[in-house]
C-alpha cells in the first residue's frame, strides 16, 4: 500500500544550540511517485534558486528515472519549507540490501550507473538549511546507513554531513569515484584549438579530409517535433552498432535504459535542453550524441558511432565540432561526463572528481557493516588468507 506524504516540524537539534541554532522549517516527506509528481513545481523552484547546474537533479530527470527503474527503491524525498517557500529537496530513495552478510535498511540518493551526478537541491543559505535537513532525517530515522552517492567533491553537504555524523557520535566513510573531464570554455575556440597538441590537431584534419572526400560533413541537430522519435530510434541503433550492443551496454539491450533515455528526451525537448546530434557525411548518419544542453552547458550523455567508418575517427570528428559550436554558442562548459579515459583527456586535463559518502548509525548493523567495508575489507583484498574468511563472512552487496 502506498504511503501518503506526512508533514513533520522538526524541533531544534540540541547539539545546535546557540548562534547555529537548527531553524524549524517543515519537512514534506514524500513516499510515493504520485507524491513526487504533484510536487514538481515546487521542486522546479527550488532547483531554480539553487547553485545545481547540471541535469540530473531536474525534476524531468528524476520522475523518468523512478519510473524506468522503480524497482531501484522507494521514493523518500525530503521538502523543507520556510513558509511558503522551498528551501531545500533531498532526492532520497529507500532499499533493503545484503550488505557483508546482514540485511540493511539504506537512504540514498537516486543513483545507478545512468546517473552521472547527484546531490542535494539547497535553495536558501547553505548552513542553516543542511542542519534542518540532518535535524530532519535523524528524527525521521528508519534508516541504517545514509548513502550520498556520486556527488561532486566541493558540494557542501559533504562537509556538513561529515561534521554532523561526528557530533553525533556516528561514524563515516568516503570513497573518491569519477574524475568526470570537461572543458571549461573560457578565451575563445582559436585559443582553446591552439593548446591541443600539434600531432592531435594534424590527425583531426586528416580524418576529416578523408571524410569530406566521401561527402560533406555537417551537423544536424534534432531538438524537438515528429523527427525526435526517429532520431532517437537512429541514435540507438548507431550506439549498438559498434561493440556496445556486444557488451550489453547499449541503450537497447535493457527495456529500462531506453523508457529512461526516450522519455527524458521528450520532457527534456519540451524544456529546450534535448540534443539529439549526428555527424552526417553526405546524407549518411555517422556519429551520434545523445546530449543535454542545460543551464549554460554541454553535457554529453551517449555517443556512439557507425563501425564502418571508425578508420576516420567519427567521433572525435563530431566531438571536435560540438566543443567549437559551444564556443560559438557562448555556453560555459562542455561537459564529457563518465569517469576520465585517454581520449577525453587528448580534449582536456580539467575534471570534476566525485565522492560516495556513507554515514552509519548506531546500531549493530550498521556497525558491522562499517567495519567490514573500511577496515575489514581492505585486509581482504591484501590477503590470501583473509580473501578466504571473507567468502565465508559471505558478503553480498546489492
Amino acid at each position: 500500500m502506498s504511503t501518503p506524504s506526512a508533514v513533520v516540524r522538526p524541533s531544534r537539534h540540541p547539539a545546535a544550540a546557540g548562534p547555529r541554532a537548527v531553524p524549524a522549517l517543515d519537512v514534506v516527506e514524500v513516499r510515493t511517485l504520485d507524491g513526487l509528481i504533484r510536487h514538481e513545481r515546487e521542486w522546479n523552484e527550488a532547483l531554480e534558486a539553487s547553485n545545481v547546474r547540471h541535469p540530473f537533479l531536474t525534476h524531468e530527470w528524476v520522475r523518468t528515472w523512478l519510473e524506468s527503474f522503480d524497482g531501484e527503491g522507494r521514493p523518500r524525498v525530503l521538502f523543507l519549507r520556510d513558509g511558503d517557500r522551498t528551501v531545500a529537496v533531498a532526492p532520497f530513495v529507500e532499499r533493503r540490501r545484503k550488505l557483508y552478510g546482514v540485511q540493511a535498511r539504506c537512504l540514498e540518493l537516486m543513483w545507478n550507473e545512468h546517473v552521472q551526478r547527484s546531490g542535494l537541491i539547497l535553495a536558501a543559505p547553505v548552513e542553516p538549511v543542511l542542519a534542518a535537513l540532518w535535524d530532519a532525517m535523524r528524527r525521521l530515522g528508519g534508516w541504517d546507513l545514509l548513502h550520498l552517492t556520486q556527488v561532486p567533491e566541493a558540494t557542501p553537504e559533504l562537509d556538513a554531513f561529515r561534521r554532523y555524523a561526528a557530533r553525533d557520535g556516528l561514524a563515516v566513510g568516503a570513497w573518491e569515484s569519477s574524475h568526470s573531464p570537461y572543458v571549461p570554455l573560457a578565451g575563445g575556440w582559436d585559443a582553446y584549438w591552439s593548446r591541443i597538441s600539434k600531432d592531435r590537431r594534424r590527425k583531426l584534419r586528416q580524418k576529416e579530409n578523408r571524410l569530406e572526400r566521401k561527402g560533406a560533413l555537417t551537423l544536424e541537430i534534432v531538438e524537438d517535433g515528429p523527427e525526435l522519435d526517429e532520431a532517437l530510434a537512429e541514435g540507438y541503433r548507431i550506439e549498438g552498432a559498434a561493440w556496445k550492443a556486444g557488451a550489453g551496454t547499449a541503450i537497447r539491450c535493457d527495456p529500462r535504459t531506453e523508457k529512461l533515455y526516450t522519455g527524458f528526451a521528450r520532457r527534456a525537448a519540451a524544456r529546450g535542453w534535448n540534443r539529439q546530434v549526428f555527424l552526417r557525411v553526405g546524407d549518411r548518419r555517422i556519429a551520434w550524441f545523445y546530449a543535454v544542453e542545460y543551464a549554460g552547458r554541454f553535457f554529453v550523455l551517449k555517443t556512439g558511432y557507425d563501425p564502418r567508418y571508425r578508420p576516420y575517427a567519427p567521433g572525435m570528428v563530431l566531438h571536435k565540432m560540438m566543443i567549437r559550436r559551444a564556443y560559438e554558442r557562448g555556453l560555459e562548459e562542455f561537459d564529457f561526463l563518465g569517469d576520465s579515459a585517454d581520449w577525453k583527456l587528448d580534449w582536456t586535463d580539467v575534471v570534476r572528481r566525485h565522492t560516495w559518502l556513507w554515514v552509519f548509525d548506531r546500531g549493530l548493523r550498521a556497525r558491522w557493516i562499517h567495519a567490514a567495508k573500511f577496515h575489514l575489507a581492505p585486509r581482504l583484498g591484501r590477503s590470501r588468507v583473509l580473501r578466504r574468511l571473507g567468502r565465508g563472512i559471505g558478503r553480498v552487496e546489492a
